[in-house]
């Protein structure tokens, strides 16, 4: 349980780390980086919330939500993966490229930082007390994924995957939304998929991921990222269901370029 105090004119939290357990000064964190918005927001710096259910209307948004949730030193350390991932996605020129039908890989990629960034996405949802994020629950996965974060252990390929994909076209206003990440069940296994704009996350949370990952979907050893684009004929199943439950979703809630 967080305590709020006053120190030189401030109000601070101290609380337990969830990422260290330590009972420290908590700082209000970003469950998903301000940057994966940057593209999404509007002129006024807006973002469309569109809810995972029918049982409530789209809202906008002004910025990334945020809670106190990490001390200092935990807040920095995933503040190195989020600033290296913002690198490779946001400044790819500074990699080499190769374009295929079927995806973009992005070659040379630090395997640890950027796999622990796509962990730590998962997992801050995981741990969020927030509603938008309230249907992601880990069970025995939240904690080893923390142990993971805690001691910069990325795991093999398919340890805790991401499969990224960025839809090459969507009605203009669904390339500002944003749902709450949302579960599916995927041949047998349990899997979260996030949206933000034209990107896509997927995440498969099993304990035999192996079994549904394909290597070339995910980011390798070598430092090889897989970027998908295609999406109606994808080599990966979990891709068509994403994007077939974002569809319904916008067919449900009426969204359109006139909206």
């Amino acid at each position: 349980m967080a305590s709020l105090g006053v120190s030189q004119d401030r109000i601070y939290s101290v609380g337990t780390c969830r990422l260290c357990q330590s009972e420290r000064e908590l700082r209000r964190s970003h469950v998903i980086p301000e940057f994966l918005y940057d593209a999404s927001y509007d002129e006024k710096h807006r973002l469309l919330l569109v809810p995972g259910t029918a049982d409530e209307k789209p809202s906008l948004e002004q910025k990334g939500l945020r809670e106190r949730l990490f001390c200092q030193e935990c807040e920095t350390r995933l503040s190195d993966y989020e600033r290296y991932a913002r690198h490779v996605m946001f400044e790819t020129d500074a990699f080499p490229l190769t374009d295929e039908p079927k995806r973009i890989v992005v070659h040379g990629v630090d395997y640890r930082r950027f796999k622990l960034f796509q962990m730590s996405l998962l997992w801050r949802a995981g741990v969020s007390s927030l509603v938008m994020f309230n249907k992601v629950q880990l069970g025995p996965h939240e904690e080893r994924i923390r142990l993971a974060l805690l001691n910069d252990s990325p795991g093999d390929y398919f340890f805790y995957p991401c499969i990224l994909l960025e839809a090459p076209a969507m009605p203009k206003l669904l390339e500002r939304a944003i749902t709450p990440p949302i579960p599916f069940r995927f041949e047998g296994h349990k899997a979260y998929r996030f949206s933000i704009g034209r990107l896509f996350l997927g995440f498969p949370v099993s304990s035999n991921t192996q079994q549904v990952v394909v290597p070339a979907a995910v980011i390798s050893a070598a430092g090889d990222l897989p970027i998908l684009k295609d999406i109606d004929g994808s080599f990966i199943p979990l891709i068509r269901e994403m994007f077939a439950q974002f569809v319904k979703l916008a067919e449900i809630h009426k969204l359109g370029d006139d909206t």
